[in-house]
């Protein structure tokens, strides 16, 4: 395309994405302030102070600096994706990601980090189980084994997706 390489490249991407919750969150923040007003409490979310606002600008809503669910809530799987990202970054950067570090990040997320906070260590766990899995399919394709595993790997997985597979592997 003619556009210049700096509108083209993930820093621009992430600007125009950050749009998206921008709006909703002032659009939310006005209408709370107004609500507040009125009624004399919040609506939904008690959290909507200064420090939850900024949080939110942040893309840090769900990182754990937070009290409780507070303006535009559901940007929290945002907030988390964007953590997550940034933690891949440093780690594709500066550490071997193979799969002994990713199966470690992935329990860490799912046994240590869910207990302090639910949202932020699901995503951990299975953002890094999803490496584990690459990781795993990388091995099967380099063996010469991808056409032979498809019936296994399909097997292994639907399990998987279903409440009482995903019941049983956090149970684990």
């Amino acid at each position: 395309s003619g556009a210049p390489d700096v509108l083209r490249g993930p820093a621009f991407r992430f600007l125009g994405l950050s749009r998206l919750p921008l709006v909703p969150l002032l659009v939310v923040a006005a209408a709370q302030a107004a609500f507040r007003r009125t009624s004399g409490s919040d609506f939904v979310y008690a959290w909507n102070d200064a420090r939850h606002f900024v949080l939110n600008l942040l893309f840090a809503s769900s990182w754990g600096f937070e009290r409780g669910y507070s303006f535009n809530a559901p940007v929290w799987s945002v907030s988390v994706e964007i953590f997550l990202y940034a933690v891949f970054f440093v780690l594709c950067r500066f550490v071997p990601t193979g799969l002994t570090v990713l199966a470690a990040l992935s329990a860490l997320g799912h046994v240590v980090v869910s207990t302090a906070n639910p949202a932020l260590g699901s995503g951990i766990g299975s953002f890094f189980l999803g490496g584990c899995v690459f990781r795993l399919y990388e091995r099967i394709v380099d063996a010469g084994r991808a056409s032979q595993s498809k019936g296994p790997l399909v097997a292994g997985t639907v399990p998987g997706w279903s409440p009482a597979g995903r019941a049983s592997l956090l149970a684990w």
